[in-house]
């Protein structure tokens, strides 16, 4: 349980704070803001579904929580990829203009895109353990939990989105964003300043790198391995087989 909550709350933070963010990532660095919904529906196509299905497939096979701890490490490294790739070939300067789909744009949104793919697995990955602990729970104390499992879940993301806000706004004042009007609006497919740029950068890739090894570390002795999970489906089914055999007696 503890696992999960930190699972939990670690994506909830950096998926907030990236959600709130990667549209400067666009605007703001790649200078082309209309790319955001074309790479959104090309990745999601081209990249989200297969990636997802391959995904699905393993888990299938090597288990939920070992697949979940596979893809953590792949995520934090395609996270960190990201940011170096896109300091090293779209770096701050303010007289840079968007020019195409050069290489270095091309490179960035290539390995953005794949990265973004992923956390359609990690996604589904958490609901699929979030069973698999209520059916453990029903394994060691004989108690079925599954409403308190997911509330205790829900209170962790919903506790720590709340500090979304205050991390994006943080991050606003922080670059020069004040006041009201004109100068708290960030203007489009400029160069705005070099705090921005670094900002929007460290919050699109290196803060979910962060989350992603957290999880990693959370889940690296995460008990509810493929061999454990075959003990409680055979110990479930049994005992729903017992409880049959019982109801059809008193009939």
């Amino acid at each position: 349980m503890r696992s999960l909550i930190a699972v939990t709350a670690s994506d909830a933070l950096d998926v907030g704070v990236r959600a709130n963010l990667a549209i400067y990532l666009f605007a703001n660095i790649i200078m082309q803001r209309s790319l955001s919904a074309t790479f959104e529906i090309v990745s999601g196509v081209l990249l989200g579904a297969p990636i997802l299905l391959i995904g699905i497939y393993f888990a299938s096979k090597k288990g939920s929580a070992v697949v979940y701890s596979k893809i953590s490490i792949i995520q934090t490294l395609l996270a960190l990829s990201g940011f170096f790739i896109c300091i090293f070939f779209l770096p701050a300067d303010p007289t840079r203009e968007y020019s195409g789909l050069t290489f270095g744009v091309l490179a960035t949104l290539l390995i953005f895109g794949i990265y973004m793919s992923t956390l359609g697995i990690s996604s589904n990955l958490v609901n699929a353990m979030t069973g698999d602990l209520a059916d453990y729970e029903f394994y060691q104390s004989g108690k079925f939990i599954p409403g308190t499992i997911g509330a205790t879940l829900t209170f962790c993301n919903k506790i720590v989105s709340s500090c979304v806000g205050l991390v994006v706004t943080g991050i606003m004042l922080f670059c020069g964003f004040k006041g009201s009007g004109e100068v708290a609006v960030v203007p489009e497919n400029v160069f705005v300043n070099y705090r921005f740029y670094y900002c929007v950068a460290v919050s699109v890739f290196i803060l979910p790198a962060i989350g992603h090894f957290i999880t990693y570390i959370a889940m690296r002795k995460y008990p509810l391995d493929a061999k454990t999970m075959n003990e409680v489906s055979l110990y479930i089914a049994e005992k729903r087989g017992v409880l049959r055999k019982e109801k059809a007696k008193e009939d």
